[in-house]
């Protein structure tokens, strides 16, 4: 196995975080989902997750794990693996005014660019997205949607939009920072980026490191509130705002449930373990929620 480089800062140091057992992530697929990976783990009996000490960025190597066509279309087959309205559509609507022209990245079959011109009157919307099936779904809704990769649509497309957005995009490409470069490039100066991705804070997914749907092929990077903001100091970008949804009270229960049974992923402080309390105490240790809601503003 070579070298791992930092998809971030090529020259930053990497720390190991863990180790997970291909063997483990093969099995969670199967057993939860009935979907068969072993191809992406051909000669491969670990999986590291890496951390960028400049970026806090977060990783999984080897690279080249992320999910083809076919293992998205078995995921599809879920009702719930797509959902219409979340948590970060009621917030991104707020930031986005009449006259704007808007870019969704990953679109789907144009749900959320729908409702925005329903909204607004003026605004000009625009999808990019690769399953055709969802696309030709938007198209019908009379949205304009492009199947480019962003490498390619930005070449026509320079500093055009006003706002971009994707939601629980982010988190399954390799190579965010390319990307996000990419999609700055289609940005106007002073435009607004938005986008969702899992919130991977300690205290959520520290105590369930098998959250199968977390490890690849379906995730390549683990993002949280310290990376974006570390990320966002190496863009020509401003943080506007980083904000979690609310856990409800049952997921902060089954968060502490598997902190207890994960004694040794405990969060030290000052050096000592953290004591263990009852539910109803803890709770106060799970503030943040799944997912994280992110505005950058590109800087003029």
């Amino acid at each position: 196995m070579t070298k791992p480089i930092s998809p971030i800062l090529p020259s930053e140091s990497l720390t190991k975080i863990i180790s997970v057992p291909a063997e483990k992530i093969i099995s969670l697929y199967k057993n939860e989902y009935g979907i068969d990976v072993q191809s992406y783990f051909k000669d491969i009996t670990k999986v590291d997750v890496l951390e960028g000490v400049e970026s806090k960025y977060r990783f999984y190597y080897p690279f080249g794990l992320a999910g083809n066509s076919d293992f998205y279309s078995e995921l599809q087959k879920n009702s719930w693996y797509y959902s219409s309205w979340r948590f970060e559509h009621a917030k991104s609507v707020k930031y986005i005014k009449d006259g704007d022209n808007v870019l969704e990245i990953g679109c789907g079959n144009g749900f959320f660019l729908e409702k925005i011109k329903a909204k607004y009157s003026s605004v000009t919307v625009e999808g990019i997205e690769l399953n055709r099936t969802a696309a030709l779904e938007g198209k019908k809704k009379g949205i304009s949607i492009s199947y480019d990769l962003i490498e390619e649509y930005k070449k026509n497309n320079f500093e055009t939009k006003d706002v971009i957005c994707f939601f629980q995009v982010l988190e399954h490409i390799e190579q965010p920072m390319q990307f996000l470069n990419d999609v700055l490039s289609v940005l106007k100066k002073g435009g607004i980026l938005i986008f969702a991705v899992p919130n991977n804070n300690p205290f959520l997914y520290g105590y369930d490191i098998f959250h199968t749907l977390n490890l690849p092929p379906h995730h390549s990077g683990l993002w949280n509130k310290d990376a974006v903001r570390h990320v966002a100091n190496f863009l020509k970008v401003d943080v506007v705002n980083l904000e979690t949804d609310v856990l409800s009270i049952k997921e902060k229960e089954l968060a502490v449930q598997k902190a207890l049974s994960n004694k040794s992923l405990l969060p030290v402080r000052n050096g000592n373990m953290l004591r263990i309390l009852p539910l109803k105490w803890s709770r106060h240790y799970f503030k943040e929620g799944r997912n994280l809601f992110c505005v950058l503003k590109k800087l003029k």
